[in-house]
């Protein structure tokens, strides 16, 4: 049988009633309770379920000999063959035992499920002899038979109004058993829908993600190669710059001198502007090695330094620095170490009014953890970068890591900047396991505190900004 609803079309044939316990039972209790056997057959002649009621000894005395069960397949195949004038009709098969049973269709839907068998059932009060019953059966069986065939219901109006009940039931359950496998069925639908739905949006997603991470990549390599294009030449302005400064080629007249020093400023901040979105962009690719080393902290501060003495010289800042003697060495990447100094270096003193003070120191602390586990002496590396500059808001300080964010006021807005230094500080940090502090007060200054653990020997994989 074929039901529809709300285009899903499911197979509802009577075997699957054959799989539910409760169809069982249930036919179990209405024989016991109506004292009849009940036998169900699906359209194609499959039993479904057959419960007997005192007949099975009869059955089972038919079967002992050949006779006996070519008549009873005899009698299967009538029942299998039975054609129905209406819905509502019924029709009586005998058996040369002399009972008999009741068929009558099942219909749902309007359509035909099988047939259900009552029976067997007795027509008489004494069984009648039977000359055929006796050469199938021979005399003593035919004896057991007759004294099993006694104990069978007899039909009566209460057979009759049996019939009805049971016909009333297996509707009533049909009916309750299709609602549920219609549910079932459209809970699976509308679970097969979603599903193909996410699936679909999963492969829309992969696509897009595939797309991003291919324009990421094209984004990566167009800034490098133009930062390597512009920065070349761009080394070359700030040499010949300060070689006519020095007056390497010649003497330079006071009125000149001014001139170059803007061309020198100038040019070495868009170099600290090309190194950065270097740095970005080596950033944003995931096969940037981390190739951590031995590191000398002195070579380290003072090629730091180094990179940022011109700026601080041209402002007449002093820059401090404080080496703690007793750590010499220590173990990271030094490029990405000197980006971080170098960069907090620069920031420190582009806020620095003249005449002001930036400092830089290193020294080694005892590692605080949570962890009652943890080794409670393992040393952590805390770099700090201390000005006297303009400070900054504590409502900006949250601000001031995110790529391209720059503090809004006149200051910054003065000497102008990518916003990528601080977020470069951060992101070097971090894959050295470590992470960044500030504290500023406007007016008086800002402190940026980094801490390395010593962790050594731990694998980083870079990643993206």
């Amino acid at each position: 049988m074929s039901m529809m609803h709300n285009d899903i079309v499911e197979e509802f044939p009577l075997r699957k009633l054959a799989k539910d316990e409760s169809f069982g039972q249930t036919c179990r209790a209405f024989v016991d309770a109506m004292r009849v056997g009940i036998c169900v057959m699906d359209d194609q002649g499959n039993i479904v379920s057959d419960v007997r009621r005192d007949n099975e000894h009869h059955c089972r005395l038919f079967n002992q000999t050949h006779e006996g069960r070519r008549h009873c397949s005899d009698i299967l195949e009538q029942v299998r063959c039975s054609k129905f004038d209406s819905h509502d009709d019924w029709r009586e098969i005998s058996c040369v035992s002399g009972l008999v049973y009741w068929v009558s269709p099942i219909v749902f839907g309007g359509e035909s499920l099988g047939v259900s068998i009552l029976g067997p059932l007795k027509p008489w009060a004494a069984r009648p002899n039977s000359s055929r019953r006796l050469e199938i059966l021979g005399e003593e069986v035919e004896q057991q038979t007759g004294d099993a065939a006694s104990k069978m219901m007899h039909i009566t109006e209460a057979a009759d109004e049996i019939l009805k009940v049971w016909a009333g039931f297996l509707d009533s359950f049909l009916n309750l058993y299709f609602r549920l496998h219609l549910t079932s069925q459209l809970h699976l639908a509308t679970m097969d829908a979603a599903y193909s739905d996410l699936k679909l949006r999963n492969e829309e997603l992969e696509a897009s993600n595939a797309k991003l991470s291919e324009l990421d990549q094209s984004k990566s390599n167009f800034i490098a190669t133009i930062s390597h294009e512009l920065k070349t030449p761009l080394t070359s302005i700030i040499g010949y710059a300060e070689m006519l400064g020095e007056g390497l080629v010649g003497p330079i007249r006071d009125e000149q001198k001014r001139p170059l020093n803007t061309i020198l400023e100038k040019g070495e901040h868009l170099l600290e502007l090309i190194e950065q979105l270097l740095d970005l962009a080596k950033s944003d690719v995931r096969d940037s090695r981390f190739e951590p080393a031995e590191i000398i902290i002195k070579t380290w501060l003072d090629r730091s330094l180094s990179d940022v003495r011109p700026q601080a010289e041209r402002k007449n800042l002093i820059l401090v620095r404080e080496e703690d003697p007793a750590v010499p060495v220590w173990h990271g990447d030094f490029r990405r170490l000197r980006r971080v100094l170098t960069n907090l270096l620069s920031n420190a003193v582009k806020f620095t009014p003249e005449g002001g003070h930036v400092t830089v120191r290193t020294r080694v602390e005892a590692k605080e953890s949570d962890d009652i586990f943890a080794v409670s002496d393992e040393p952590v590396l805390v770099l700090e970068v201390e000005d006297s500059g303009i400070g900054m808001l504590a409502e900006d300080l949250e601000r001031i890591f995110e790529a391209f964010v720059q503090v809004d006021n006149s200051a910054t807005r003065e000497v102008g900047g990518t916003g990528l230094g601080l977020v470069i500080v951060k992101k070097f940090v971090e894959e050295h396991g470590g992470s960044v502090a500030v504290s500023s007060t406007p007016g008086s200054g800002t402190l940026f505190s980094c801490s390395f653990p010593a962790s050594r020997h731990t694998k980083i994989t870079p990643g993206e900004l």
